[in-house]
Order: structure tokens, then C-alpha cells, then sequence
């Protein structure tokens, strides 16, 4: 047979296949966000962080600083998104997951693991973010990116200690609403919502200690809530950097296996300087509510307890509501004395709702119509009182006294 007479037969590759990358990855995500390049910092790479951002990585989202100083420790496998308990065993957490994640995309660039605390970083790491988002479960980290880093949009988010509500609060893109604000509204909607009065319980029975030390305890949550909450957050992630607004969030496992989602509308604040310290007081859950409550007891002074927070370290002081004139109180037109009936059970009912992080601040009452708002002789001999037991406590004495057309004045002794 000639070799002329032969017919030429083609060959292709039956079946191509590209290796994944960024591209690629957005691409069979079906992902189109304006954010798709954002520089992203964050906090926190446990079990809910890790998750979250392996999430964010298969959608090709995002360039990635990585902040976290502890390792990976075998009880940390159950519900970390790595896996690799051969080469990921004793690593620092943000350089396991980044190196599970750039690996992925093919990509040393998409993300850069930072072993340190976030107090000895380098804060222009943390300012040069377009978005900071703080998984870390740290109240101490949410306030010192509230305080300390200024002109970005973060978010904070964790899960409740049973690990059936995940919590989402996110900043406006102005930075109207901070996160320590935003954190200390979610304390007055647990209050204010009986069904999330549990939602800060511990259950000590499920808990277990994993090595010798004092704090070597963790919590019995199993990875499909870890699954399910991880999925939300990024979905409600990359929903939110579009919208731009102040949200917060708490979304719930129920028994049924469906989750429920609480959002609440962000209330208004009065700012007030007094002595170097900041004080903000919720218009929604405190002045515009104690204002109809004078009203309705006029002509008699009425009052009550104030509930909020303080941070002594950034010196602030949150007020968030009132625990109005118990029935034992005398209630006079030019007197007014508090009393003590149901107080103690209120308090430790707002103490257990909050984990401790609302509690008694000081005292409020009202003057008379057509009254200044200076202290009475009475006035002062309370605000002494106030001031002797505000030192034992260790934080500032703090009284309010509330007028005609809304007017106020607030009175702050630091004690010091």
C-alpha cells in the first residue's frame, strides 16, 4: 500500500481541562460583585472564619490579609475548613488555611497569612483594606477596630456559645454606625426580644476541656451548623458590601432544621462630651421613652435606672435603657425618690440575657415644668452617694436629669 493513498486522520484532545484559577473560579460561581477585587482583611481563621473565607475563595472573591496568631491543634480538625491533619497540625491557622487556599487557585498572591496578634500589626495593613471583617469572637478586637481604624468598612461576626445563631454586624459605608455601637444594640435586642433571651446561654455540660490548661475548653457545636452559618455569612457578605447600609443580624437554627432571621433597624444616638469621656445614648430605647413617661407623671418628678455599658480603656459610656420608677418610689412634685421593689431580679435578668454586658450604669429623674436642669441640694447629696458606690465598682458616676422639651443633662463624676 502507497503511502499517498493513506487518509490523513485528525487527532484532538478528546476532553481539555484548564487549571483552575481566579477567573475560573468566579466564573463557574457565578459570581458578578463590583467587589470582586476588594482588599480584604481578616481577623480570626477558627471554625467560622476558616469556613467563611474558604467559601469566599471558591467564589475567586477578594485579595485576602490573613490575621491570626494561634496553631492548629487537633480538636481544632472537627470544625476547621482544613483538613490536613498530616501538614497543618501545629501551623498557624492563617497560614494553613492561605496555603489551602492559594493552592486551590493557583494563585501565591490571593491571599497572605499574617501570624500576629492584631494589636502588634502594622496598622497600615488594616487601613489599606477596602473591608476588615472581624470573625475573631473578640469584643476586645470589634472595639479596638471601632476605635483605632477609621475610613474602612467592617463587620463583625460570630456564632452564640451553643452555636445556634450566627450574628452579623455590619457598618454603613460612611462609618456612621460603628461596630461598638451596633455591638451594644445587639445587647438591648436580646433584651428587648423574648425569643433570643437564651440567646447568650452557656451550657456547661457541653463543654470540654482538651489539654491541662485553664482555658483549654471547647464547645460542643457540630460542623453542620458550622456548614449551614458559614454559607450565610458569605451569601450575606457579599450581599451586604453592595448595599452599603448598617445591619444587624441574627440569623438561628430551629429544631425543625429551618433558620430564622432576626434583622433590626439601627436606632439613633445622642452624642455627649462630658469630663473627656464620650457618652451616647440611645434616642430610640431611652430618650424616647422616658420623655412620655415624665409627661405622664407630671406634676409629680418621676425617674429611674439607666443600663448600658462602659469602656474604660477608650473612655465610653453607652446608654441603652431604663428600668423606670419601681412602685415603691415616692413620687413627688418636688421630690422623688427611687425605689428598691423588683430591682434586684430586673438587674439579674439583664445581667444573664447580656452575659454581663449590659448592666447598671446610674440614675435618672425628672424635674418639675418650667425647672432648670441643674442640680437640686438633693440632687447633690445623691450624686455623692452615687459617686461613693461608682468607685467601689470602679467606673464613673453618672446621673441624667430630663426637662422640658426634651432637654437633658448629663452629670459624670470619674472617680478617679
Amino acid at each position: 500500500l502507497s503511502e499517498d493513498k493513506l487518509t490523513p486522520i485528525k487527532i484532538e484532545i478528546l476532553s481539555p481541562h484548564l487549571n483552575l484559577n481566579r477567573t475560573l473560579a468566579q466564573n463557574y460561581s457565578g459570581v458578578n460583585n463590583k467587589h470582586l477585587g476588594s482588599k480584604i482583611s481578616l481577623v480570626g481563621l477558627g471554625a467560622i472564619g476558616s469556613q467563611f473565607f474558604m467559601n469566599l475563595s471558591r467564589n475567586g472573591f477578594g485579595i485576602w490579609n490573613l490575621i491570626d496568631k494561634d496553631i492548629m491543634l487537633p480538636h481544632n480538625f472537627i470544625r476547621h475548613a482544613s483538613t490536613n491533619v498530616e501538614n497543618h497540625m501545629a501551623l498557624n491557622k492563617a497560614k494553613a488555611i492561605s496555603h489551602q487556599a492559594n493552592d486551590l487557585l493557583d494563585d501565591p498572591e490571593f491571599s497572605k497569612a499574617l501570624d500576629a496578634n492584631i494589636y502588634d500589626i502594622d496598622k497600615t495593613v488594616l487601613l489599606d483594606s477596602d473591608i476588615i471583617i472581624d470573625m475573631s469572637t473578640s469584643i476586645g478586637v470589634e472595639r479596638y477596630l471601632a476605635n483605632e481604624i477609621k475610613g474602612v468598612r467592617k463587620f463583625s461576626s460570630f456564632l452564640n456559645p451553643v452555636g445556634t445563631d450566627l450574628v452579623m454586624l455590619s457598618e454603613d459605608n460612611l462609618g456612621l454606625y460603628p461596630l461598638d455601637i451596633l455591638e451594644i444594640q445587639y445587647y438591648k435586642e436580646l433584651l428587648k426580644n423574648p425569643k433570643l433571651s437564651n440567646h447568650l446561654t452557656f451550657e456547661q455540660e457541653g463543654r470540654i476541656r482538651y489539654a491541662r490548661g485553664c482555658r483549654d475548653i471547647t464547645s460542643k457545636i457540630p460542623q453542620e451548623n458550622l456548614s449551614i452559618f458559614s454559607g450565610i455569612a458569605a451569601k450575606a457578605f457579599k450581599k451586604k458590601i453592595i448595599d452599603n447600609e448598617a445591619n444587624i443580624d441574627i440569623w438561628r437554627i430551629e429544631d425543625e432544621f429551618t433558620v430564622t432571621k432576626n434583622s433590626f433597624k439601627i436606632d439613633d444616638w445622642n452624642e455627649e462630651t462630658v469630663d473627656g469621656w464620650t457618652i451616647f445614648i440611645n434616642k430610640n430605647s431611652l430618650l424616647n421613652i422616658i420623655t412620655p413617661f415624665r409627661s405622664s407623671k407630671l406634676p409629680n418628678e418621676t425617674g429611674g435606672i439607666l443600663i448600658g455599658a462602659i469602656d474604660s480603656f477608650y473612655k465610653k459610656i453607652y446608654i441603652v435603657d431604663t428600668i423606670f420608677s419601681p412602685e415603691d418610689s415616692i413620687e413627688r412634685p418636688t421630690l422623688y425618690i427611687r425605689g428598691i421593689k423588683g430591682v434586684s431580679q430586673k438587674l439579674e435578668e439583664i445581667y444573664e440575657i447580656t452575659n454581663d454586658n449590659l448592666k447598671y450604669l446610674g440614675e435618672w429623674h425628672s424635674h418639675p415644668k418650667n425647672c432648670g436642669l441643674g442640680m437640686s441640694g438633693d440632687d447633690k447629696i445623691q450624686f455623692a452617694e452615687l459617686k461613693n458606690e461608682a468607685k467601689l465598682k470602679g467606673q464613673p458616676a453618672i446621673m441624667l436629669i430630663l426637662g422640658d422639651d426634651d432637654k437633658f443633662e448629663v452629670y459624670l463624676d470619674n472617680c478617679e
